[in-house]
């Protein structure tokens, strides 16, 4: 349901709660169609009814727990987005209740081979990969942390024997490719291929690193989010800009200084804002790292300059002294500045969110 509207409705009463129209699991398409609005709207709490609502179609989701049932590539899509979704909104535990059936994604009735019928000739694991990602990484937000790690841990082990098996000429799973077509197309096929499988054991990297942070590993860190670089080249700028904040989180000004000096000269060869507003952004935080306020309110009201519609900078702007925003200012800028995903000068590390994954996918 909408929780906006039920603290209306508890609140201020059922004439203000009346007045707040957006679209719910009722108003839109029982389908995909209707799944994709509401998610574009980030009404993840409708969405997730609407997953229930279309698992239950699919024979599966409410009150169908212990049952037999038949996996298909759109039932778990339609897990893989709800999962997601509940993760999304920190409900961990009801997550993890709801993986638990799954087992360790890896039960024969989630490979293709189970559904000779339904899918002939195709081979492999059914289970979305960012699914397998979203399995391991909930443990940490459930306090186990190395948990996440060693899960994380084993599906990089796949990735990279897949990855050089596709590297020899070889199929995925290590016996003879069955790419039969001669020429361009069979070599296509190959190279997409490799590159499907690099970007996922990148992906796994990124989500490594991510836990090793959480559990405060800042060498280990670091050296995944470098190796992530080779997997994902045109983030170099973002990753090394987010390890330039990790050694400014843990008081190695120096080091932090490199890596920006380094950040500068990649954003050299790029165009556009994005480029210029990271260069400032890490000097404004390079400054408050040196107790330096006012070049860091300097730094921040450029960005601003450039970008009004950044709300970490027009708050950090609003208070030079370096002084923890309050709710009030909060209260005192526009509605429009809310949406900002860039973190803020009092947690200068890298972004949680993952390279991009499939449509429907909403990232913790």
């Amino acid at each position: 349901g909408d929780a906006v509207k039920d603290l209306m409705l508890r609140f201020l009463g059922e004439k203000a709660a009346a007045k707040r129209q957006v679209l719910n699991a009722d108003s839109v398409e029982q389908s995909f169609v209707g799944l994709k609005q509401l998610i574009s709207c980030r009404n993840w709490r409708a969405a997730v009814d609407l997953c229930g609502r279309l698992l239950t179609a699919h024979g599966q989701g409410y009150g169908k727990s212990g049952l037999l049932t038949s996996h298909t590539t759109d039932s778990l899509q339609l897990w893989f987005v709800r999962l997601a979704l509940l993760v999304k909104l920190g409900l961990f535990q009801n997550a993890e209740m709801e993986f638990e059936p799954f087992g360790n994604l890896d039960q024969p009735d989630l490979y293709y081979e189970y559904y000779p019928h339904v899918y002939p000739g195709r081979r492999g694991s059914m289970v979305p990969f960012s699914m397998r990602i979203l399995h391991a990484e909930l443990q940490q937000y459930l306090g186990n942390p190395q948990e996440s790690l060693d899960r994380l841990h084993k599906v990089k082990t796949v990735c990279s024997k897949i990855l050089a098996n596709l590297e020899q000429g070889l199929a995925e799973d290590g016996g003879m490719s069955s790419v039969t077509q001669e020429g361009r197309q069979g070599c296509s096929y190959l190279v997409a291929s490799i590159r499907l499988w690099r970007s996922r054991l990148g992906r796994v990297m990124y989500s490594m690193a991510n836990c090793l942070l959480l559990m405060k590993d800042y060498v280990l860190a670091v050296e995944a989010y470098h190796s992530v670089i080779k997997y994902y080249p045109e983030q170099e700028p973002q990753l090394l800009s987010g390890i330039g904040r990790i050694s400014l989180q843990i008081g190695d000004i120096k080091t932090a200084e490199k890596y920006f000096q380094d950040v500068e000269k990649v954003t050299q060869k790029l165009d556009g804002l994005q480029g210029k507003i990271m260069v400032l952004m890490n000097s404004a935080f390079l400054h408050l790292g040196q107790n330096n306020f006012a070049e860091a309110h300097r730094f921040f009201t450029e960005i601003l300059r450039m970008d009004p519609r950044n709300a970490v900078q027009m708050l950090s702007a609003s208070h030079p002294t370096g002084k923890e925003p309050s709710p009030k200012d909060a209260e005192e800028h526009p509605e429009g500045h809310r949406d900002s995903a860039e973190p803020g000068p009092a947690r200068p590390m890298v972004p949680q969110r993952a390279p991009p994954g499939p449509a429907l996918c909403a990232q913790p």
